[in-house]
Formats: C-alpha cells, structure tokens, sequence
C-alpha cells in the first residue's frame, strides 16, 4: 500500500502523497473528508486539513468586511440624511432616543445571542436541526420576557419626566419604545444566522438594509409634505421596517436549516389553547394575583381616608400618601420579582412537577403587576373623588379592548398571547386612571412624586 502512494523525488527523497491517497488515507482514519463547493452560507466545518478550514474563514472574513463597511457609509448617510430632513431638537431626539433604544435591546437580549453562537455550530455540523429549533425557541422566550421588562422600566423613565421637558418629557417620544423587541430580535436571528454560517445573514439586514430603508421612506415622507419630519415618525417607519425584514429573513432561515423552521416553532408550540395550557395558565395567574397583595390590602384603609381628605380639600395629603404607598408596593413587589425570577420554579411546583414549564408565563404577569402597582390604587381614588363615572367607563373599555385581544392572542401564541395582553390590559387600566385623576384633580396616585422627594432629600444631604 505504502509503495502504491508514495513517490520518491528531490536529493533528500521527500514523501509526496497524491491527493487521492492523502483523501483515502484521511477516510481511512476516520476523519470526514472535505466537502467542495461551500458557499458562503453553509457552516464551517473542521475537517480535511488547515487549509480546509481557514479558506472559507478568510473568504467570509472579507465579505464581512465589505458589509462592514457599507454598514458605515449607510449609517453616516443615516445621520446626514435625517439632519437634512429634521429641525435640529428632532434630530437629536432621534439619534438621543435611537441609541436609548440600542441599549434597551441589549439589555432585553440578556446574552441569550451569545449562547446560540456557541450551542448551535455543533449541532448545525451534524444537521441537527430539531435541537437547533428547541434551543432557539427557548432562547427567543427569553429574549421576549426580557425585552417587555426593558420597555416597561424605559416606559417608566418616561412616566417620571413626564411635562418636565427634555427628551423623555413628551409621550409622543416613547414611540421609540417599540424599536426594543424588533431590534432584539433582529439581532437574535442575526447570531443564528451567524451560527449557521451565513455571513449575509449575520450583517446585511440589522447592519445596511434597515437603515438604508429608512432613509428612503423617512426621505419620501419629507418629499410628499414637504415639512420637517418628527422623531415619532421615523421611529414607526424604523419599528415597521425591522418587523418586515424579521419576517423575509424567516425565508432566508428555513433555507439555511434545509426546510427546517426555526423561529416559527415558538408560534407553532405555543398554540396548544387545551385544558393542559388552561392548567398552566391558572396556576401562573394565582401566584401572580397573590403580587396585588400590597396595594389591595393598602386600598382597605385608604380609601375613607381619601374620602375625608378630598372632601377638606387635602389633595397635598392625597398625593402624600397614595404615592408613598405606591413607591412602598412597588419595592415590595419589584423583589418578589425577583425571587420568582430565580425561584418560580420551586413555587410552581406546590401545584405539581409538571408547572414549572408555566415559570415564563409567570414571569410575564409577575412583570405586569409590577409595573401596575407602581401608577398606585386608581380604581379606588377615582370612585373616593367623585369620578366613578370615568372609573367605571376605563374598567369597561379596557376589559372590552382586553378580551377581544386576548381572544387573537390566545388564538395565535397560546398562553403566552394571554399572558401578555392580561398584563398589558392590567398596566393599561392602571395608567388610564392615574391619568385622568391627574388631568381632573391634579393629584399623583403614582410612585413618582415620592421619589421626587426622596431624590431631592439625597440631594440636600449629599450638598
């Protein structure tokens, strides 16, 4: 055998193998051999050699390279344009309110594109793709729970500077809010992308295309009426375009998984509506519900007391201590989020072994009674002034509104959908009444007044 591939040559009679042998002998010790022709697309693998490896490596490095750097022309060209189009305090709002938006999606991201980019080569090597699909939906939810709590607390930022000026003092300005779950997971299919070995995937999308888009329709927008566009405009324009380009990178996905869905599995899991959902759900909601207990058991004292403070016209007592029984609840119930966040789990199973799969629906309406009990006990101060018309016509719209979305929500992602709109249907009602009470009366049932004068009395001590 040895005589068949060996050739003798030169004065020191070095080996040489033809490249056949060196392929059967690289079969021969159990090594895969090289697959030819890969594109850009496919994932690289180890095998046949260094030279096997690090071509694809550098051929793909230069790609990324020029996507680099188109990426960089069309962010400039992003910046220009829009200062072009837009009064110089929108411009900065943009660009301010922008990047506020990137790091509210990498915080709602919560590393999770880091652990598909070192799970999924493996996998992707041995066409796994049914381990890649678990791992990814598992991940996305991840991905989706924190990026709702990142939009709540950035929501919140805006509650609290609300009428204060500057960026985060104008409701129209949290428009910017809805980047935060596109751009996360823009970037989540990025890195699977990524992980898969597509490079195109990996850059072209979150790097050129969504800004380049933007421009063109921020730019046709200024063309059709010709005035300065706002800052609120660009931000539905940008949220609209990363939703689209979500959905065709779905294509460009399957293709890289050979047919195999991937982010769509979370959809398609989720639809189960039947009484073993039900089950989960119910036992999410009861432990969520016990996260009222705060406020509720405020609300038996305090509504006489308001009663009798509204009618001596003691609103300054009003604000005093319904927003200090806010702030409190809010702390008290922000920490056991907390410990559901680490221990749900074990809660859960008081109901049985098989709840904890009910751990991220929890989550989700653990998060929305938090954020709830921050805008304070509406319901009651609303009926205790006078205003129980507006009271009961809040309760009635939103529960409308609430029970048709659930309804859609439960209908296309299963609990997970029913979960979501019940805490927002629940912020909402809560946001609603702290308002009007606000507009009517002028008083602030929420934490933020308190934290006002809690941050002014650290001030005067730190001076």
């Amino acid at each position: 055998m040895e005589s068949a591939v060996r050739r003798h040559g030169g004065p020191l009679g070095k080996e040489m193998v033809t490249p056949a042998a060196e392929r059967m002998a690289i079969t021969g010790r159990g090594v895969a051999s090289t697959s030819v022709g890969m594109t850009d697309d496919e994932p690289i693998r180890a095998s046949g050699g260094p030279g096997t490896i690090f071509s694809p490596i550098f051929r793909q490095s230069w790609l990324a390279l020029v996507y680099r750097c188109s990426g960089a022309v069309v962010t400039f060209l992003f910046g220009v344009s829009f200062a072009r189009m837009m009064s110089i305090e929108e411009y900065g709002v943009l660009m301010s309110l922008m990047t506020f938006g990137f790091i509210a999606a990498t915080v709602g991201l919560v590393g999770q594109q880091l652990h598909v980019l070192r799970e999924i080569p493996s996998l992707a090597a041995r066409k796994n793709y049914t381990a890649i699909g678990s791992i990814v939906a598992k991940r996305v939810r991840v991905i989706c729970l924190g990026s709702i709590a990142a939009t709540v607390t950035a929501l919140l930022v805006f509650v609290a500077a609300h009428g204060r000026g500057g960026i985060f003092g104008r409701w129209e300005y949290s428009t910017s809010l809805l980047l935060v779950l596109p751009l996360a997971l823009i970037e989540m299919q990025s890195s699977v992308g990524r992980a898969l070995g597509s490079v195109n995937l990996a850059l072209v999308p979150k790097d050129v295309l969504w800004r380049l888009l933007v421009i063109l329709l921020g730019g046709a927008l200024f063309a059709t009426y010709g005035h300065p566009v706002k800052a609120a405009d660009v931000f539905v324009i940008a949220t609209g375009v990363l939703v689209l380009l979500i959905a065709i990178q779905q294509v460009h996905l399957r293709h890289l998984a050979e047919g195999h869905r991937l982010f769509t599995m979370v959809v398609r899991r989720s639809k189960d509506v039947g009484p073993e959902s039900g089950g989960y759900y119910y036992a999410a909601n009861r432990i969520s519900l016990l996260l009222d207990f705060f406020l509720s058991t405020f609300a038996i004292p305090a509504a006489p007391l308001i009663a009798r403070l509204f009618d001596e016209d003691r609103r300054t007592e009003i604000i005093r201590v319904t927003s200090g029984a806010a702030l409190a609840a809010f702390i008290a119930v922000l920490g056991c989020v907390v410990a559901l966040a680490l221990a749900g789990d074990i809660v859960l199973m008081a109901f049985g072994e098989a709840f904890v799969r009910a751990h991220g629906v929890l989550m989700v309406l653990a998060v929305g009674q938090l954020a709830s009990t921050y805008f304070g006990v509406g319901s009651i101060a609303l009926n205790m002034t006078g205003h129980q018309r507006a009271a009961m016509y809040i309760m009635v719209n939103t529960s409308v509104l609430g029970i048709v979305a659930m309804v859609g929500a439960t209908w296309t992602f299963g609990i997970w959908g029913t979960a979501v709109v019940a805490a927002s249907v629940g912020v909402a009602t809560r946001v609603w009444m702290a308002a009007h009470i606000h507009a009517a009366e002028r008083i602030d049932l929420t934490a933020t007044t308190m934290l006002r004068t809690i941050a002014r009395r650290a001030t005067r001590m730190g001076t």
